[in-house]
């Protein structure tokens, strides 16, 4: 094996772009509809069905949620237009306990992932009215990587957004999000005018695609007004800094679950239908990088890989695609200078501050030096470490979750003197351990 393709066989992580996240696999849908479902005009107990429970909480507790036919709804909740015959309708009891549903939802299958649910809000009790309307939200919210799609009178919100409480005649949709500054407080925000104001009795069609992989963070969303057929608005929040729980180095496990719920004042209510839940599986093709190599991976792996050159998605390497010179395309630029015979380069953000970095090895002085970009193409003063010798290439990842508990990207070298690889593990803040020196194969 060369060191070239010793290199390349170290797996990258993967990013979420929208120009390759083009497929998808449903994992889960709930359209509340007969059969599984029973319901009524005065609601059946949806807890117990099809899988459905009533989350165990400390006092006040929760109330049931329930299965409702759009027909003769006795709450008065109107058809969705975009529905079948029944949804299920969560009610703030008369003494203020909250109503809840929740059902498991298996969220391994990869890091990227979509769902798209109806939403309708109403108050059904005594003015005024208080907060929280409802929600959508990723369960175990006191431990996972969760976020939380919060339906507000207004009352709660930071800016200010009109206070509906006194009236209920609307009320406004927001996400919540988490910073490094404070990545166990949650915050929540409405993106534009078509997330506020909302009109009661209406059915909202919502999107929300999420990332649980470096950095865990909100991509997409998207509103539409079912009842009045308006437009679908789109806000990309991929580089927003919107965390799920954590922030951006969250080593939190996963949701396992969704939960449906009502609060604040007796008489808040919320219906959902339509909940669908897949795994977007990112394009892949062939990806051409220094010296004329050849990988499959995505559109924005390959961005990483040494600045290369993405063929187009569902392309192969076999015939080759690639040169063995550098494609015209690649341009170059002056950097700090590094140790002696600089030779192969890779990218990542070892200091979580959302710019891009680079690792490159240096063959005669045996080390691989760090240099933490500014994001306008100036670079901070060089960190080397020493590895194997005669480093002949380089890669960046996070190999070794189980032992190094974090999701910092960490540095891999492997050399041709020594036979063997290196590898310095990443603390998130732009520094690395002393390297860990394993044995391979003769190059």
């Amino acid at each position: 094996m060369t060191g070239m393709s010793r290199c390349a066989s170290v797996a990258l992580a993967v990013l979420w772009s929208a120009a390759c996240a083009t497929a998808r696999a449903q994992i889960a849908q709930f359209q509340f509809e007969t059969p599984p479902y029973v319901g009524g005009a005065s609601g059946v107990l949806l807890t117990g069905q099809d899988g459905w429970t009533l989350p165990q909480l400390p006092a006040p507790g929760s109330v049931d949620r329930n299965v409702y036919t759009y027909a003769a709804h006795s709450l008065g909740v109107p058809s969705n237009p975009q529905g079948g015959l029944q949804c299920d309708t969560g009610v703030t009891s008369s003494s203020g306990v909250p109503s809840r549903a929740q059902h498991t939802v298996d969220f391994s299958a990869g890091d990227m992932w979509r769902m798209t649910f109806d939403c309708l809000g109403k108050y059904v009790g005594t003015l005024p009215t208080s907060d929280n309307l409802g929600s959508l939200s990723l369960q175990d919210s006191a431990t996972s990587r969760f976020f939380q799609t919060l339906m507000s009178w207004g009352s709660n919100f930071s800016p200010p957004t009109i206070n509906y409480t006194a009236t209920a005649a609307r009320y406004h949709l927001a996400y919540s999000f988490f910073t490094d500054a404070d990545p166990t407080t949650t915050r929540f925000a409405t993106v534009n005018g078509a997330w506020r104001d909302l009109f009661v009795d209406h059915w909202y069609r919502n999107t929300v695609e999420w990332t649980f992989g470096y950095p865990p963070r909100l991509l997409s969303i998207s509103i539409q007004d079912l009842t009045t057929g308006g437009p679908v608005t789109t806000a990309d929040l991929s580089n927003n800094g919107w965390y799920l729980a954590g922030g951006s180095i969250s080593n939190r496990p996963l949701p396992t679950a969704i939960r449906t719920f009502s609060g604040g004042a007796a008489g808040n209510l919320s219906a959902f239908d339509n909940i669908s839940i897949s795994h977007i599986i990112p394009s892949t093709g062939a990806c051409c990088y220094y010296g004329g190599y050849c990988t499959v991976v995505t559109a924005l792996e390959c961005a990483q890989y040494n600045g290369g050159v993405y063929h187009g998605d569902n392309t192969s390497c076999s015939p080759l695609p690639c040169s063995v010179f550098c494609p015209p395309s690649w341009s170059y630029g002056s950097f700090p200078a590094s140790g002696a015979n600089p030779g192969k380069i890779a990218t990542g953000d070892f200091n979580a501050d959302g710019k891009l970095d680079f690792a490159v090895t240096n063959g005669t002085s045996n080390t691989v030096t760090i240099e933490k970009g500014n994001g306008n193409g100036t670079f901070q003063p060089l960190t080397s470490y020493v590895v194997g010798s005669s480093p002949a290439c380089v890669a960046v990842g996070n190999f070794n979750p189980t032992i190094n508990n974090n999701t910092f990207p960490d540095i891999v070298t492997g050399s041709y003197g020594g036979d063997g690889i290196s590898i310095l593990f990443g603390h998130g803040d732009g520094t690395f351990d002393p390297p860990a020196a394993f044995g391979a194969g003769s190059p």
